[in-house]
């Protein structure tokens, strides 16, 4: 496992195992006992930064008020050397006939 620092001075930090990178996620509880999504399916959101004591303050807070109980946890994402990155805009979506999300 190697660190690597990235960011425009170099003060941000992420693990790195043979191209994976840990990232620290919240994911939540499905409410199925037969045929549950995988939990990959389930995540909600990333934790910026891999902030624990943020994660830990969002995922409390999001707990108020839910029936479905959140999760922190790490996870490791590979991104793929030919997979597609697509940039899309508004006016792409518009010749797609997509209606654009509103600010």
């Amino acid at each position: 496992m190697a660190k690597e620092k990235y960011g425009i001075f170099g003060t941000a930090e992420c693990e790195r195992l043979q191209g994976p990178v840990k990232r620290l996620v919240v994911i939540q509880e499905s409410g199925l006992f037969a045929g549950a999504p995988p939990v990959e399916m389930r995540i909600h959101s990333h934790i910026p930064f891999n902030d624990e004591e943020f994660g830990k303050q969002f995922v409390a807070k999001l707990n108020r008020k839910t029936d479905l109980p959140f999760y922190l946890t790490w996870v490791e994402i590979l991104h793929r050397p030919n997979t597609p990155m697509l940039k899309i805009t508004d006016e792409d979506l518009k010749k797609e006939g997509i209606e654009p999300l509103k600010d």
